[in-house]
């Protein structure tokens, strides 16, 4: 049931269901700083501001010229047949004159090119810009598709090496052939490889986008800053409003103002080639030693070709065709636009089509490497070898699956080209999702095989010291003969050794091979409180990771209520389950839980225990009296499951006082009584012995 929830979970994270963080989406940011700072805006704003002078120049020009002049002249006039009057006259004359006709035509023509270049450059700007946030779009959808592959690869990869152990060991075992083995080590090298190529992917996007956004792009390419992916509103994809916004494609846009212009060409063409305008102008003359004089004047001048009719005809019918072609392409222009906008929405629902295919390969390959896993505990043959691949089946199914959101949403920012104003992209999904990633970082299950002969005894030991028992084996030889299993725990620097160290590891070995040579079973005893809380969880699930194929008979976590902060103990029995639910998928060892006996007679947490995964608790009963000691005892017993077993514990700390602990008591004492309260015990059906909390305090006691 536990494993059902866990597949539905990765499922519905592989389907892109994962909810989405409260973080904004960079995105809004990242192409408002692009439009803003963007070079190829900033060119085409350059030229919108020349083409507004040029119209505001042309305007200028439009309407009445001023002419002025001034002159001298000397005149030899003849006044009679013998006479001539010879003199100096200077002349200075001021005038306007207005166009008429087709001068004036041909003003109003320049006037309206002029605008139709302003409109036209408008057009370019919002093309610029259009482009400048398709290409911060392509550049994220690239950022955050290298991100996710990335994610995939690294989950892969962080428990590589101990599969790769595991080969190794059954290789040498004689298990697996050699050509099989380095055909599993190509799959690492595979990955290795996908994960330094989207290394590079995401380095290049995040540099075009500083290229593009400059600033506001300097966050986005942390590593550890988590990107979704975009998600539009539905309303975006609407085929009625997008071809209602294809209007106002540049392609469309602009085929549309040249046929605007030329049938405004077309109209004002009537009067072409006549060149005429009417003056009003006055003058000043004298003569040099002279008197002066004036004169006013005002004139109409016209100039037209001699076959001006046949000029004037072949001109309207050449202003007719290029109205003609303008609207012809405007027509051509919007069949093609719808046209291409079928085509987008197509591509656009076959590649939503490719993610939910995707999706489900993703789902079959979760399902095949849940049962692969499983399979590995109780078939023998190449049941681990088929779980291996299974596992990179998985990681080649979520990789594809990423690439099919990547192909869908880059299909949708290219539909979203028709309509730039729709809106501003939300925050999407983010997947893989961590069920996933935790999936992928899960190792196949080490086949269950007997590793050590019965236990010769009921008596259990929590051994904190682990390094004393490395450093000094012949101290077992001080336990009585009732034990039956050690639970071992050694501290973090003593495991870096251990797994950097062969020697450390030999000895290690060496320590459990004569624990089993005793029949002694022996668990790997881990306590650390803050374990259970969602934030640090993954600490104890990488550290599995690390020692997965060590050859303990069980993990045995110690995780209790009473010892996390007050604010924090009423979430301990959400947080436990879930943590042992991860411990249950994340390992292949049988679950063991040290805990407070009220955990299962008041708590009554024992069934939601053995769902998730725990075959046996301990019971912490502290109490020395015997009465009151078998009593809590059968309580704790009998609130438990059945399928669930249940040891209890006895204290022999000397910090505690006698009411609590043995340790006052010493050794023989105390382990009469233990012996005794264990013949009380032993008859019922979930009893599973007792454990002495603690060896190295059982050791220090009196005789």
């Amino acid at each position: 049931m536990q494993l059902l929830r866990l597949l539905t979970a990765m499922t519905l994270s592989a389907l892109g269901c994962a909810v989405a963080a409260s973080e904004p989406l960079p995105l809004p940011a990242l192409e408002a700083a692009a439009v803003e700072h963007a070079l190829a805006v900033r060119l085409s704003e350059a030229e919108l501001a020349g083409r507004r002078q040029g119209l505001e120049a042309v305007r200028a020009q439009d309407g009445p010229r001023l002419q002025a002049g001034a002159g001298l002249a000397r005149v030899r006039e003849p006044v009679t047949d013998t006479a001539v009057r010879r003199y100096e006259r200077g002349q200075a004359q001021v005038g306007l004159r207005w166009p008429l006709l087709g001068s004036r035509e041909a003003a109003q023509r320049a006037v309206d090119e002029a605008d139709v270049a302003l409109a036209v450059a408008h057009l370019q700007v919002d093309e610029a810009q259009a482009l400048v946030r398709q290409q911060v779009r392509r550049s994220y959808l690239d950022l955050v598709a290298a991100r996710q592959r990335a994610s995939a690869a690294r989950a892969w990869l962080g428990s590589q090496a101990t599969v790769a152990q595991a080969l190794a060991r059954r290789e040498a075992a004689g298990l697996l052939l050699g050509a099989d083995h380095l055909a599993y080590q190509t799959q690492a090298d595979t990955v290795e490889r996908d994960l330094a190529r989207q290394d590079v992917i995401a380095r290049n996007a995040a540099r075009e986008l500083r290229a593009w956004a400059g600033a506001a792009a300097q966050g986005v390419d942390e590593t550890a800053r988590e990107l979704a992916w975009p998600s539009w509103p539905q309303a975006c994809r609407s085929r009625e409003a997008l071809r209602a916004a294809a209007e106002a494609q540049p392609a469309v846009a602009r085929a549309r103002l040249e046929g605007e212009a030329a049938r405004r060409a077309a109209q004002r063409g009537r009067l072409d080639g006549i060149e005429a305008g009417v003056t009003l102008s006055q003058s000043l003359s004298r003569d040099v030693g002279g008197s002066g004089g004036y004169s006013s004047f005002v004139g109409v001048d016209v100039s037209l070709p001699l076959q001006w009719r046949r000029w004037n005809d072949a001109r309207q019918a050449q202003s007719l065709s290029a109205a003609e072609q303008a609207e012809a392409r405007l027509a051509m222009e919007r069949e093609q636009q719808a046209l291409a906008l079928d085509r987008a929405l197509d591509e656009l629902a076959l590649r939503e089509r490719e993610v939910e295919i995707y999706a489900r390969r993703v789902s079959a390959a979760l399902e095949a490497w849940r049962i692969a896993r499983l399979r590995t505990q109780a078939l023998e043959g190449d049941g681990y070898e088929r779980a291996v691949q299974a596992r990179y089946a998985l990681y080649q199914a979520v990789i594809e699956h990423v690439d099919a959101r990547a192909r869908a949403h880059g299909a949708e920012i290219e539909l979203l080209a028709w309509d730039p104003s729709c809106g501003s992209p939300l925050v999407g999904e983010r997947a893989p999702g961590e069920d996933v990633l935790a999936a992928l970082s899960l190792v196949p299950m080490t086949p269950i095989v007997p590793m050590a002969r019965p236990a010769t005894g009921p008596m259990g030991w929590y051994v904190w010291d682990g390094e004393s028992l490395l450093a000094h084996p012949d101290r077992l030889t001080r336990l009585p003969p009732s034990t039956g299993r050690l639970l071992l725990s050694w501290r973090s620097a003593t495991l870096d050794r251990v797994a950097r160290e062969p020697s450390q590891q030999v000895a290690l070995r060496s320590l459990l091979g004569q624990l089993r040579e005793r029949g002694w079973r022996v668990e790997w005893l881990l306590g650390e409180p803050s374990w259970v809380r969602p934030d640090r969880r993954a600490d104890l699930l990488q550290l599995l990771r690390r020692f997965g194929d060590w050859p303990f008979d069980a993990l045995h976590l110690d995780l209790e209520r009473s010892q996390l902060p007050a604010q924090d103990q009423g979430m301990w029995d959400v947080w436990v389950i879930d943590t042992l639910r991860a411990v249950r998928e994340a390992t292949a060892w049988p679950l063991h839980l040290t805990t407070h006996y009220r955990e299962l007679t008041e708590a009554r947490l024992g069934q939601r225990l053995l769902d998730a995964g725990v075959s046996e608790v301990t019971a912490m009963v502290y109490v020395t009296r015997s009465e009151r000691a078998l009593q809590l005892a059968r309580q704790a017993l009998d609130a438990a499951p059945a399928g669930l077993q249940v040891a209890l514990a006895w204290s022999m700390e000397p910090e505690l006082d006698e009411q609590h602990s043995h340790f006052q008591r010493g050794r023989a004492a105390a382990l009469a009584r233990w012996q005794a309260w264990h013949r009380s015990l032993s008859s019922h059906p979930r009893y599973a012995g007792w454990v002495v909390q603690s060896l190295e305090h059982y050791l220090d006691a009196a005789p």
